[in-house]
């Protein structure tokens, strides 16, 4: 079951991204030792400041999932003949669909 969180949780969570960013600009100047240091990683924290620098301390919230929305799984399959078959398994109780290339 997924766990709601609370728009209290979602804004502490930004303030904590923002440390991060500012930890980086006064303190260290090096993307690899902050992220050590608060051991996220590098991926992270770029992204964290490209949404910052796009939509400010809102882009930093952690992001509310859509329940319409559908995430695929996707894993490749070899066949008898020594081909390929991708298949992607949808959430949400759909049936598998296979893709043969």
């Amino acid at each position: 079951m997924k766990r709601v969180v609370s728009d209290r949780e979602r804004a502490q969570r930004a303030a904590a991204r923002l440390r991060v960013l500012q930890h980086f600009e006064q303190v260290t100047h090096n993307v690899s030792r902050t992220c050590r240091f608060f051991r996220v990683s590098r991926t992270l924290f770029y992204e964290w400041r490209r949404r910052y620098q796009r939509d400010g301390l809102p882009g930093l919230r952690p992001r509310l999932q859509d329940s319409s929305e559908s995430t695929a799984y996707y894993r490749v399959e070899l066949t008898p003949d020594f081909g390929c078959v991708i298949v992607a398994s949808l959430k949400a109780g759909y049936a598998n669909t296979r893709f043969s290339g």
